[in-house]
């Protein structure tokens, strides 16, 4: 699903709001199918058991952190990590 919608990306006007449920579900798996009350099945939950909420949020931050990252991107075209960069050139 969420191929099928970035390829349909600045075609169809609802194409953004499908690609964001798609991430979103992704990010919804990714972060909620390891831990012990796992992920909503068609019949049961389903759960991983790697690991109980709050322990590796580093996984969770680094999903936004690249998340941030890729919009940057798409819609500002690195205005704000060249910004940061600028700002790491100053010396206080």
């Amino acid at each position: 699903m969420l191929a099928l919608f970035w390829h349909f990306l600045g075609r169809y006007p609802g194409a953004a709001m499908a690609f964001g449920f798609a991430c979103g579900r992704l990010m919804h798996l990714l972060a909620d199918w390891p831990n012990p009350l796992g992920m909503p099945w068609i019949a049961q939950r389903h759960s991983l058991n790697l690991w109980t909420s709050g322990h590796c949020d580093l996984i969770v931050g680094a999903a936004w952190a690249g998340a941030l990252y890729v919009a940057d991107d798409v819609w500002f075209h690195h205005a704000y990590v060249r910004m940061l960069d600028m700002l790491r050139t100053i010396h206080v």
